[in-house]
C-alpha cells in the first residue's frame, strides 16, 4: 500500500511539473511577446525620428536655395509635413519620461522657426535648427540604446524560456517514466500474487472438495454399520423381552442415534465451512413430525427420570410447507440438550402461531439455567458453559450452533430466555407458509407392530450382508414376501426371469453394477411392465445432491440409511397404494 501511494506521488508530481511548464510557458510567452512589442517600438521611434530629421533637413535646404527658385508653397508643406512628422515622434514616446520631454523640447524649437509664411525665415533660426538637430540625435541615440537593451532582454527571455521549459519537460519526464516504471513492475507483481492467490485459492477448493468427499464416504461407511445396529435394536424393542433386556437394547439404540447425531453435526458443519448447507422444501404435518420426535426422544428423557411433554396449539391436521427433516434436527438438538443439562423436573415442547403468523417452537426445561455472560456465545461453535459442563455432561458443542445456521437459511431466528437456577427455554420462529391439510388417520395406524393390510412382494437389492439381514427383519416385521440381489446385475436377472414385484428397495452403491446404472437400464426397458415398477432408493450417501440424483433417472422416492422401521413403513404404504 505504501509503495502504491509513491507511485501516485510520482505520477502526481510528473503531472504537476507538465502542468507548470504550461504556465511557464504561458508567463514566458506573454513577457517574450512584450520584449518583442517594445523592440518594436524602439525600432518605430528611431524610423520617427530619421523622419523628423529628414523633413528638418529638407525644409532646410528648401530655404537655402536662391531667392529665384524659392516659392512659398513648398516651404509651408516643408513645415506641414515637419510638424505632422513631430507629432506622430510625440505620441510614440509619451510614455517614456525623458524621451517625452526631448520630443516637447524639440517641437518648441521647430515652432520657433517661425510660421509657415516666415518659417526659417529669422536670424536666429540657423541656431534653433541645430539645437533641434542637437536633440533629435540625443533622442536617437537613447533610443538606440533603448533598442539595444530590448533586444537583449528579448533573447534573454527566450533564452529562459527554453531552458525552463526543457528542465522542467525532463523532470516531469522523469517522474512519469519512473511511475510508469514502477506501476508496470507494481502490476507484474500484483498479478504474480493474483496467480498465486488463484492457485492457492483452488488448492484450498480442492482441499475443501476432498475433504468432503472424505467427510462423505467416512458419513457411508460409518452410516453403514449403523444401519445395522439401530436396525436391530429396534426389530429386537418390538420382540418380546424381560424389562433388563429392554432397558440394555434402549441403551444400545440411544447410544446409536447419539453416534449418528454427532456425525450430523461433523457433516453439517462442513456444509455450513463450504457454504453448501441447503433446505429442501416439503408439505409436512406439524402434529405428526412432533410424534415421531416424541417417540424418539422419549426414552432419553425417562432414563433420566424427566417428564417430556409435548403442548401442540396447532390443528391435528394443518400442514406447512418447509423442511421437516432439519426443523426435526433443530427441536432434537434442543430436547437432547435439555434432557442433558437437567437433573429432575419437567421438559415442555410447545408448539404454535405467533401474531405476524410465523410457526413458532419453544422447549423450556427446569434446568441449572445459563449466566447471561455464557448465553451471549452460546450459539457459536464448539461453545458449552465451561471446561467443567464439557467434563460433566460431554458433547461437542456443535448443536447450537448448526441449530442456529439452518434456523436461519430457513429465514428464521433463534434465541434462548434463561435466568440461572430457574430454568432456560430455547425458541425459534419460523415463517413456514401453510400447505393443504394433510390427513394420515389415528395415531395408532402409524405403528408398524402390526402387519399391513396388504402382502407385497418386494425385491431388495443390498450388496452388504448385514443391510440384507436388517432389511428382511423389518419386511417380515411390515408383514412382506421379499427377495434379496447382491448387486444390481443379479436385480436384472431376476426381473428378466419374469418374476413379479410390487416394489423394488434399491441400494445406489453395489459392485457390478450400482444402483444408478440398474434403475437406467429397468426404466429404459421396452415392451415390458418392469419400467413402471416403483423404486425407492436406498442410500447410506450424505453427498451433495444425491436424492436428485435418483429422482433424476427415474427412481420414484428416496430412504436415508440408518432406516427406521416407522419411515420404511410409510414409504412403502404410500407406493404400494
Amino acid at each position: 500500500m505504501k509503495r502504491e501511494r509513491w507511485y501516485i506521488l510520482l505520477a502526481g508530481a510528473g503531472l504537476a511539473t507538465l502542468i507548470g511548464v504550461g504556465f511557464i510557458t504561458s508567463f514566458a510567452t506573454v513577457r517574450y511577446n512584450e520584449a518583442v512589442h517594445w523592440q518594436h517600438h524602439s525600432s518605430a521611434v528611431l524610423t520617427e525620428v530619421r523622419e523628423v530629421q529628414m523633413a528638418l533637413l529638407e525644409a532646410e535646404n528648401v530655404h537655402r536655395r536662391p531667392p529665384h527658385v524659392q516659392d512659398r508653397r513648398p516651404a509651408s508643406e516643408g513645415r506641414a509635413r515637419l510638424l505632422e512628422r513631430m507629432d506622430r515622434l510625440s505620441a510614440l514616446v509619451g510614455n517614456e519620461a525623458s524621451q517625452s520631454v526631448a520630443a516637447r523640447r524639440v517641437n518648441q524649437l521647430l515652432l520657433s522657426l517661425g510660421d509657415e509664411n516666415h518659417f526659417l525665415r529669422s536670424p536666429d533660426s540657423r541656431e534653433t535648427s541645430l539645437s533641434a538637430h542637437a536633440h533629435l540625435a540625443a533622442m536617437r541615440a537613447y533610443e538606440m540604446e533603448l533598442l539595444k537593451q530590448r533586444s537583449a532582454a528579448r533573447d534573454d527571455e527566450f533564452s529562459r524560456t527554453i531552458s525552463l521549459v526543457l528542465v522542467s519537460s525532463m523532470v516531469a519526464f522523469v517522474l512519469l517514466l519512473s511511475s510508469g516504471v514502477f506501476m508496470m513492475t507494481e502490476l507484474r507483481l500484483r498479478r504474480r500474487r493474483e496467480n498465486h492467490l488463484q492457485d492457492a485459492q483452488s488448492k484450498a477448493l480442492e482441499a475443501s472438495k476432498t475433504k468432503s468427499m472424505f467427510l462423505a464416504r467416512m458419513s457411508h461407511e460409518i452410516r453403514t454399520p449403523m444401519n445395522g445396529i439401530l436396525g436391530m435394536a429396534e426389530l429386537l424393542q418390538r420382540t418380546p423381552m424381560t424389562p433388563l433386556q429392554l432397558k440394555n437394547i434402549g441403551i444400545i439404540h440411544q447410544s446409536a442415534t447419539s453416534l449418528l447425531a454427532l456425525i450430523n453435526d461433523i457433516l453439517d458443519l462442513s456444509k455450513v465451512e463450504s457454504g453448501r448447507l441447503e433446505i429442501d422444501a416439503a408439505d409436512f404435518q406439524l402434529s405428526r413430525l412432533l410424534g415421531e420426535i416424541s417417540e424418539s426422544m422419549a426414552y432419553a428423557a425417562g432414563a433420566k427420570k424427566l417428564r417430556l411433554e409435548f403442548n401442540n396449539q396447532v390443528p391435528e391436521n394443518m400442514a406447512f410447507r418447509g423442511d421437516p427433516f432439519r426443523i426435526r434436527q433443530v427441536l432434537v438438538n434442543l430436547i437432547g440438550n435439555a434432557v442433558k443439562f437437567s437433573e429432575k423436573g419437567l421438559i415442555t415442547v410447545r408448539a404454535s402461531k405467533t401474531v405476524s403468523g410465523e410457526l413458532q417452537f419453544e422447549v423450556s426445561d427446569q434446568g441449572p439455567g445459563i449466566p447471561s455472560d455464557v448465553v451471549k456465545r452460546l450459539f457459536s461453535p464448539f461453545t458449552q458453559g465451561s471446561l467443567a459442563t464439557t467434563h460433566a455432561f460431554g458433547g461437542t458443542g456443535l448443536g447450537l450452533s448448526i441449530s442456529k445456521e439452518l434456523v436461519q437459511l430457513m429465514g428464521g431466528r433463534i434465541g434462548v430466555d434463561s435466568e440461572p437456577g430457574r430454568g432456560s427455554t430455547f425458541w425459534f420462529r419460523l415463517p413456514l407458509p401453510s400447505a393443504k391439510d394433510i390427513v394420515y388417520g389415528s395415531a395408532t395406524d402409524l405403528s408398524v407392530t402390526s402387519k399391513t393390510a396388504r402382502q407385497l412382494r418386494i425385491l431388495v437389492a443390498e450388496d452388504n450382508e448385514i443391510n440384507r439381514l436388517v432389511m428382511a427383519g423389518m419386511l417380515e416385521k411390515l408383514g412382506h414376501v421379499y427377495e434379496m440381489a447382491e448387486n444390481g446385475q443379479i436385480a436384472l436377472d431376476k426381473l428378466a426371469a419374469g418374476e413379479h414385484y410390487d416394489l423394488i428397495l434399491m441400494d445406489c452403491h453395489m459392485p457390478v453394477l450400482d444402483g444408478y446404472q440398474t434403475v437406467t437400464r429397468i426404466r429404459e426397458s421396452e415392451g415390458s411392465s418392469v419400467k413402471e415398477i416403483p423404486i425407492i432408493a436406498v442410500s447410506a450417501s450424505a453427498i451433495k445432491g444425491e436424492k436428485e440424483r435418483c429422482l433424476e433417472i427415474g427412481m420414484n422416492d428416496y430412504l436415508s440409511k440408518p432406516l427406521l422401521l416407522n419411515d420404511l413403513s410409510a414409504k412403502i404404504s404410500q407406493w404400494a397404494a
